[in-house]
């Protein structure tokens, strides 16, 4: 399947304590490992996990070949599966990344449109206000008798 599928067999062992040597606060125990005669066919990268089939009392592990060859076909399989979901992954999650490119880029812009609408908003009410303070201004003026026309000092300053 184009994969490289990592396969070991390993000779299991029995472990014997040879003596126990003891230090100034604590003992340590030599041991000792003999093998047992047992094979054991592992498929995969984990040492605890994926497939693995052993000699037994009943079948030997050079019976059980064809076995240990569909294990290896389902592994490279599997791994064929995987490469294409998390290409299939990469592939939705690049979407998601350009929807939300997208979407922040339409953000700013409703910003910028809000802004200058807050802009028109402030600078209409600001326009509003000068103009209530000049008309009050005038009245308060023309009330007190100044001089508002054209040429009188008063009157320049309202125009």
């Amino acid at each position: 399947y184009g994969h490289k599928v990592p396969f070991s067999i390993v000779e299991k062992y029995r472990q014997k304590v040879v003596r126990e040597v003891r230090r100034t606060t604590w003992t340590h125990r030599e041991m000792e490992y003999e093998p047992k005669g047992d094979l054991e066919f592992r498929v995969g990268t984990d040492q605890w996990g994926g497939w693995r089939c052993s000699d037994g009392k009943m079948q030997r592990l050079e019976d059980m070949l064809p076995t240990m060859v569909g294990a290896l076909m389902r592994e490279g399989r599997d791994r064929v599966l995987r490469a294409e979901r998390a290409k299939l992954e990469a592939i939705e999650q690049r979407k998601r990344e350009i929807e939300r490119m997208e979407l922040a880029r339409q953000i700013d812009e409703e910003e910028k449109k809000v802004a200058v609408l807050d802009g028109w908003v402030t600078a209409w009410v600001r326009a509003r206000q000068y103009r209530d303070f000049i008309a009050e201004l005038e009245r308060k003026w023309a009330e007190a008798g100044h001089d508002l026309t054209p040429q009188g000092e008063k009157g320049l300053r309202v125009i």
